[in-house]
């Protein structure tokens, strides 16, 4: 991966099951508490897969590959100058990699939403919470996830949860990798040079197992 890159990953969840041996032990344990059969193959695959991908760019083994979690939970390699964040949502996963930008990422199916008002009033500004009080439901149900994955995107990328402190100097996109899913990417540089935020170069990739 080139310096000044960021890479997107479109990750087939529905994907035969992955060799399980490539999860950690504490990723097997937690996993094996799910109940419901294909919640559990689709996130057995989403770690699988992000370790894969891992192993190629690291040019490692994935099963020797160590991850860890800051302070607010956001996964990281230890030791690893290669930055990544993960989002899934049904059957789809999204992973975002680079070597220059923290990256957050997530991804959201377009469905009915319980007091989404409620919801926009707490999180989203004004502007927002007007776009997503008015138009067909289709349109601001649209508003709302737009919204919600631009907001997850960028409190995963620098690590405070969805409560947290709010950054401002951060650049994201919304992204529609399939019909009625939408997602978001946040990124901001490593480095900074003065006010300037250098550009990332994205690509865009579909993961095959």
């Amino acid at each position: 991966m080139p310096a000044g890159a960021i890479h997107l990953w479109r990750l087939p969840l529905d994907a035969p099951p992955a060799d399980p041996s490539l999860l950690s032990p504490a990723e097997r344990t937690r996993l094996a508490r799910m109940v419901e059969e294909r919640s559990r193959r689709r996130r057995v695959n989403a770690r699988a897969f992000l370790r894969l991908l891992l192993g190629r760019y690291l040019q490692r083994d994935p099963r020797a590959i160590e991850l860890t979690t800051g302070p607010d939970g956001k996964p990281a390699l230890v030791g690893g100058s290669l930055h990544f964040n993960l989002s899934h949502s049904g059957a789809l996963g999204l992973v975002a990699l680079s070597r220059t930008f923290e990256v957050g990422v997530d991804l959201e199916r377009i469905r009915p939403v319980a007091r989404m008002e409620r919801i926009a009033a707490r999180l989203f500004d004004p502007d927002t919470r007007q776009a997503v009080a008015n138009g067909a439901r289709e349109l601001r149900l649209f508003r709302f996830f737009e919204a919600w994955t631009r907001l997850e995107a960028r409190q995963k990328c620098v690590g405070t949860g969805l409560f947290g402190k709010r950054q401002e100097r951060l650049e994201t996109i919304t992204l529609e990798p399939e019909r009625d899913c939408l997602g978001a990417l946040a990124w901001r540089p490593l480095e900074e040079r003065g006010n300037l935020f250098p550009p990332p170069e994205l690509a865009f990739f579909q993961f095959h197992p």
